[in-house]
């Protein structure tokens, strides 16, 4: 009886309250979730699991060693992705994120690029910004690629222990310098040998990710490869 309630208590939920694209806020069908199926073929895919010396490997080439990277689409200035970072970010949406990664896998798992990954980490947020924001993009956007292709999530292990001004604008020097020594690595023996896929949502410098992977590369036998929801590009 309580399962046939639930069901027309949601029923009820579309009827008044119809779930929307998160891009063109069309009136999702059955079995559309997040975006409208228009909206997920017109997404700016990078195709990069294809590509071993892509733009997102190239920003890591002699600054840090890692297997390989990659990016699932492209980030223009008012362009669609645009929008729905605005929303991950700052309009209460993780389930963008998750989302997205869902659909990054069924990419990467095709070209059997996950196959020797161990575990996922996302790139974390200071506890200050965290509270803010009630939970961390990077996070969201691991959680829908370990659902999707069964790997766990560490979260817990690598910190930000310094709360570092914005990125943007700045450049890729200001950057590094912005970010360097802010992460500090926890139990490193849990990551020891293991390869690791490094998550963030946007790739823009890589300081970033390049000042995570550095803290990483303090384990003993660890290997590195990383992906980002998106490349920002001009």
């Amino acid at each position: 009886m309580k399962h046939w309630v639930k069901k027309g208590l949601e029923r009820l939920g579309v009827l008044f309250f119809p779930q929307l694209c998160a891009c063109c806020n069309a009136e999702l069908n059955s079995g559309e979730q997040v975006l409208c199926l228009s909206c997920v073929l017109q997404l700016p895919r990078t195709a990069f699991h294809h590509i071993p010396e892509n733009r997102a490997f190239q920003n890591f080439t002699g600054r840090v060693p890692i297997e390989r990277a990659t990016s699932f689409v492209y980030f223009t200035k008012e362009g669609m992705m645009q929008h729905l970072l605005h929303q991950l970010k700052y309009r209460n949406r993780p389930d963008i994120g998750r989302y997205m990664g869902k659909l990054m896998v069924a990419d990467l798992e095709k070209a059997g690029w996950l196959d020797t990954i161990d575990a996922i980490i996302p790139v974390p947020l200071h506890r200050s910004k965290l509270y803010q924001r009630g939970y961390n993009q990077a996070t969201c956007f691991a959680e829908g690629i370990a659902a999707a292709a069964d790997l766990p999530v560490y979260d817990k292990l690598l910190l930000r222990k310094q709360a570092t001004a914005t990125q943007t604008r700045k450049s890729r020097a200001e950057r590094i310098a912005n970010v360097q020594e802010a992460f500090l690595l926890k139990h490193p023996e849990q990551l020891a040998g293991k390869h690791v896929l490094l998550v963030d949502d946007v790739l823009t410098t890589g300081a970033t990710l390049e000042a995570c992977a550095l803290a990483l590369k303090k384990t003993s036998g660890i290997q590195i490869s990383v992906a980002t929801l998106a490349l920002a590009i001009d």
